[in-house]
């Protein structure tokens, strides 16, 4: 192999492991942000610009943004209604998703790149455990076992996910109980209804160690934590991913 054939074998394989990185990550940063209840930074950042895109039934643009905007909006709205009536919480634009819960993996990828690196498509296992507010203040969960087909298009050097289609395996409801020792770290409210940023249990409990985790309940709310990584010249201690 002469040393031009070289020099084009090692830009051939380091673009297609940049292709993958990139695909992996618009994938898996949807992912992360459907669990913090962020739709509209989820088409700002890892879906195309066409009009052209689609989620499953919704085609062209315009359906996409009401399923992930308009329509979840509507519900987060609903639910933090609820959460005023049944646990006091105020009706603030920052409460919203109060209650919501979407932890969603994306797993065994297995991705083609055209040989343009114009366009890819991908399938994965999505497995998910969610849970929201029902009409009687208490929260309600069920597991989903689902399989995403997505499409991408490069656009302005970056992938970026084009058409996305689900195919649900399964659903079943998980016991109401199921939250009631689990662990969560996260923003919620004490039984007055108040922000309680301390993350301490909002009902006490002497059994639990303290500085164990806030249980995931109906006060919950979604957060960053960690943080998605992002680009920098060298490691230093700040860069290091918060202890969870």
């Amino acid at each position: 192999m002469t040393v031009e054939e070289k020099l084009s074998l090692a830009e051939r394989l380091t673009a297609e492991a940049n292709d993958y990185r990139d695909i992996y990550n618009a994938v898996s940063g949807m992912m992360y942000y459907l669990q913090v209840q962020k739709h509209r930074e989820i088409l700002n950042l890892f879906w195309s610009r066409r009009e052209d895109i689609s989620f499953s039934t919704a085609k062209g643009r315009a359906a996409v943004e009401d399923f992930f905007i308009r329509e979840t909006d509507g519900n987060k709205r609903k639910k933090l209604q609820i959460a005023g009536t049944y646990l006091g919480v105020e009706a603030q634009e920052e409460n919203l998703g109060v209650g919501d819960l979407e932890s969603r993996l994306a797993a065994n990828p297995y991705i083609v790149v055209a040989g343009d690196r114009q366009t890819a498509r991908g399938v994965w296992f999505a497995p998910a455990i969610k849970a929201e507010l029902g009409e009687d203040g208490g929260l309600h969960g069920r597991y989903e076992q689902e399989r995403i087909g997505v499409d991408f298009i490069r656009e302005d050097g970056a992938w970026r996910i084009w058409h996305y289609n689900v195919y649900p395996d399964f659903t079943t409801p998980v016991p109401d109980d199921v939250f009631d020792d689990s662990r969560y770290e996260g923003r919620t409210f004490d039984d007055q209804g108040n922000p309680n940023e301390e993350h301490v249990n909002f009902k006490p409990d002497e059994g639990r160690p303290e500085g164990m985790p806030e249980p995931y309940g109906p006060r919950s709310i979604p957060f960053f934590k960690p943080p998605l990584p992002g680009p920098y010249e060298t490691w230093t201690p700040d860069e290091d991913l918060p202890i969870m």
